[in-house]
């Protein structure tokens, strides 16, 4: 779950890979419990679009951005200065998105704080994301998954009557990266 404290106590900046529905509010979301929150989209256009609008009118339309929040077109510069990566695309994309940040990355993987919020299985080896991570970068070991049930799922990407999410669950296999990434 991410919790105010913890993004006060840890500003650390963060890049969001995916300007979907999920992956907007996942951005917007830490951007209000603080921090510097890049956000980043494979389609340029609709990036531009959502840089002017100040909010991403195709899928959240009521959900202004923080200022804090802000969108990159060029993934190398969406990276700059981060260490903590949230990845937000369907699983037919995980691999591809991987691929790109291991070519921009380097040897900074070693030290990358990965959470990814993809779901299902890769279409053309049956791996589940946490196995399609370990298969395209082995050199990244702080890692988690974003997920919360269904139902949540759903309602949480409706903004409730005071404009906040309703929850997130971060996964791990081992118990300080959850807290880290959050």
């Amino acid at each position: 779950m991410i919790h105010k404290d913890a993004a006060v106590s840890s500003p650390k900046p963060v890049t969001v890979i995916g300007s979907g529905s999920w992956g907007t509010a996942l951005a917007i979301q830490l951007a209000r419990v603080g921090g510097s929150v890049t956000l980043w989209g494979r389609n340029t256009v609709h990036l531009q679009q959502m840089q002017e609008e100040r909010c991403n009118k195709r899928y959240l339309p009521n959900s202004v951005f923080p200022e804090n929040l802000q969108l990159e077109e060029d993934l190398e510069s969406a990276l700059v200065g981060t260490s903590r990566v949230l990845v937000s695309v369907p699983s037919h994309a995980f691999r591809a998105v991987l691929e790109q940040l291991k070519a921009v990355l380097g040897k900074r993987l070693a030290t990358l704080e990965l959470a990814w919020a993809t779901k299902g299985f890769e279409h053309a080896t049956g791996m589940l994301p946490h196995q399609v991570v370990r298969d395209v970068l082995p050199e990244c070991t702080h890692y988690a998954v974003q997920d919360c049930p269904p139902l949540l799922r759903l309602r949480a990407l409706m903004p409730n009557g005071r404009n906040e999410w309703l929850m997130l669950c971060v996964l791990a296999p081992s118990s300080p990266t959850p807290r880290r990434i959050s």
